[in-house]
């Protein structure tokens, strides 16, 4: 195995491609297994978890709840914050604009509904209004990062990439400034060039989210000419890493897959389609906090096991991206796939590691189903790495650094394709 003493205790199961890993067909041999559940316990890295509202107040519960009050003549103004927060959290956005429409206050009292009246405002398309909103809130002098990020925002979708970056520029030298987003980090390539964001990207790299630093040095230095500083910091067959589960919970794998299945297609917030996201033709649901469903809590630990003795051996192999932001916190969704459903091309740029858990994958194969990573960006017509064409099996699962553009061929059956996706992220 690639991994070192630790490996008993934490996961022996990692296999990079350069190692004991094999490429048959364009898909990967498996020669490795999970950790028993008696091994699971994540403890390498400094874990978060994620607030705790959001495990005992769902959104469908505060929104009832508020619809309630406010039926009742309780509008006050944390009831309308609560309400406008929970639409914005499951993306009935008509909805949180028409609340926005609804509030007699003027911008610059309330910072919080300010941020999240300029959000619905953007989502259903009203840029010219959020921007109104941010420029009044401005002239009160109210001062908050997130005001200042989605003025930003609202500027680019008006088209004033000028003002924009001017903005941007600012926010990069702004103490306790937010992260920029990949928008942002495109638009300061656009206006100032590959050479300025080489340079931006290390004096500022707090500024800029671990993948998505990653994502535009490598694109910067392809732009450049400089393909094999690109590529090494590729290192695909160091980094693009598969796990093969294990029995756990005192069953073997096919039950325990069946009985996460069935968990899965439970889950409240699973969605057809669901917007700003790269599925197409399939139902994902939001991310998954609730541990109550066993079988998903079960699998949510042995990943961070995975995840942890990932990064070790990375950090052995002297991969500097892997060098663990802390704290972290891991963010998982599931995704249901029908015929036809697949991912489109994408990254995952607040990320530091991802990955994706097959459940079930029934007729998969090279040519429907199959994960293609590490794919070329956007607009770049050739890379000195080699994709991949993975065919992936249910008990499988992938890992590799958010920065790796992906996606997934066509699915050819009519038995659904459900996978448990997730990314670890640092915890700002």
């Amino acid at each position: 195995m690639a991994f070192g003493a630790r490996q008993s205790v934490y996961c022996s199961c990692v296999c990079p491609f350069g190692t004991n890993a094999e490429l048959r067909d364009g898909a990967m041999a498996a020669n490795s297994s999970f950790p028993s559940t008696a091994q699971a316990s994540p403890t390498q890295l400094c874990w978060r978890s994620m607030p705790a509202a959001a495990n005992l107040f769902p959104p469908a519960v505060r929104i009832a709840a508020c619809r309630d009050a406010m039926a009742r003549g309780g509008a006050n103004a944390e009831i309308r914050q609560t309400l406008l927060a929970a639409l914005l959290d499951v993306e009935r956005f008509e909805e949180a604009a028409d609340l926005v429409r609804q509030e007699q206050s003027p911008p610059g009292r309330d910072p919080e509904w300010d941020i999240r009246a300029i959000r619905a405002l953007r989502a259903v398309g009203r840029s010219a209004e959020a921007l109104a909103v941010a420029d009044g809130a401005r002239d009160c002098g109210a001062e908050h990062p997130s005001l200042a990020y989605e003025r930003v925002m609202a500027l680019m979708e008006l088209g004033r990439d000028r003002d924009a970056g001017d903005h941007i520029l600012d926010f990069l030298k702004r103490p306790g400034a937010r992260v920029l987003n990949p928008r942002m980090s495109a638009l300061l390539v656009r206006l100032r060039g590959a050479d300025f964001m080489l340079d931006t990207l290390n004096e500022y790299p707090a500024r800029f989210s671990p993948a998505d630093r990653e994502h535009n040095r490598i694109c910067c230095l392809l732009s450049l000419g400089r393909d094999a500083e690109a590529d090494s910091l590729m290192a695909v067959d160091r980094l693009l890493a598969r796990v093969d589960m294990a029995p756990a919970l005192d069953t073997d794998v096919t039950t325990f897959n069946a009985d996460l299945a069935s968990e899965i297609r439970a889950l409240p917030s699973l969605v057809n389609n669901p917007r700003y996201r790269s599925t197409r033709q399939g139902l994902q649901t939001r991310f998954i906090w609730d541990g109550k469903n066993k079988h998903i809590h079960a699998l949510l630990r042995h990943i961070k096991c995975a995840v942890e003795a990932y990064a070790a051996d990375a950090v052995r192999r002297e991969i500097p991206y892997l060098n663990a932001p802390s704290p972290v916190y891991l963010q998982p969704w599931a995704v249901s796939l029908a015929r036809g459903g697949h991912q489109k091309p994408h990254i995952h740029p607040s990320g530091w590691i991802s990955g994706c858990y097959y459940v079930t994958t029934p007729d998969v194969d090279a040519a429907a189903g199959a994960l293609c990573i590490p794919t070329a960006p956007p607009k770049v017509t050739s890379v000195p790495w080699q994709p991949h064409t993975i065919v992936p099996k249910a008990g499988q699962l992938m890992l590799f650094p958010s920065y790796f553009w992906h996606h997934t061929k066509p699915h050819g059956s009519d038995e659904e394709r459900i996978c448990i996706a997730f990314d670890v992220k640092p915890a700002r």
